[in-house]
């Protein structure tokens, strides 16, 4: 985050922001140490574009994370154990989700049985294609 992308085929898009927006992004600019309100406008379009435009047929989730558990991925990233923060969240959810069916099963009773079903067929067939 905040590193600087190369800028020199870029085209100048002017919007106008609200107050609110403009010391919300500035504050979201401070804290996450990004290098200025355009670098933080351009790193939410790069999330936007990224989220609408996935071919592989995913669907983007967005959640609020821990300030520890992102120091941890970061770790992660540093020593090139997964590629980013995001790799590092599927990963997670996957395991999760996919080694962990039983849990739906035995402590999540408002799970309706079709979704279970259709999470353990899901598990069952991703399981059997991996390596």
């Amino acid at each position: 985050m905040g590193k600087r992308k190369n800028i020199s085929h870029t085209e100048r898009v002017t919007t106008r922001i609200t107050m609110d927006q403009t010391e919300a992004l500035e504050e979201i600019v401070q804290k996450e140490g990004l290098g200025s309100k355009s670098d933080a406008i351009r790193e939410a379009i790069d999330e936007y574009i990224e989220g609408r435009s996935d071919p592989r047929g995913t669907q983007t989730v967005s959640t609020k994370v821990p300030k520890k558990v992102l120091e941890e991925l970061d770790k992660l990233v540093e020593d090139g154990t997964i590629m980013d923060r995001e790799e590092g969240v599927r990963i997670a959810l996957r395991h999760f989700v996919m080694a962990d069916a039983d849990y739906f099963v035995n402590r999540v009773p408002e799970m309706d049985k079709k979704r279970l079903e259709t999470a353990t067929r899901s598990y069952e067939s991703h399981k059997d294609a991996q390596p």
